[in-house]
């Protein structure tokens, strides 16, 4: 079964939030049947809007690639970012995380209809 690799902690209760839905939208029967997921919890990173709206604050990029190329050295096949505005350095993060490949973007829809197509369609693939 794939890894999926959070990076978290941008908005701890938006990332507990996730992982609650994505929990929820699975149809496990039991336990073992659930998605391995390794999280990397990086509250410390500057403010995402702050740095959008005035390019003079600290930069979070560096912890978003240090997160996810983390993520990726212990297997985690799919990264999400429980964060909307984390997404506005998504290509950059490609750019780092996953040199040399194109990664489609997609928006991570959380409904129950979209259980089976979560670790296929939705996440960004990092292989």
């Amino acid at each position: 079964m794939k890894t999926l690799g959070v990076i978290g902690g941008l908005g701890p209760m938006a990332t507990v939030y996730f992982l609650e839905l994505l929990t929820k939208m699975e149809q496990a029967e039991s336990d073992q049947n659930h998605f391995p997921i390794v999280m990397e919890s990086i509250p410390e990173t500057p403010d995402r809007t702050a740095y959008i709206l005035n390019q003079r604050n600290p930069n979070p990029l560096p912890f978003l690639i240090e997160a996810g190329k983390h993520l990726k050295e212990i297997e985690a096949e799919y990264l999400a970012i429980p964060c909307v505005t984390a997404h506005y350095f998504h290509e950059q993060c490609d750019a780092f995380i996953v040199p040399g490949t194109t990664v489609a973007r997609h928006e991570i829809t959380l409904e129950k209809s979209a259980t089976t197509t979560v670790a296929d369609k939705k996440l960004t693939h990092c292989t």
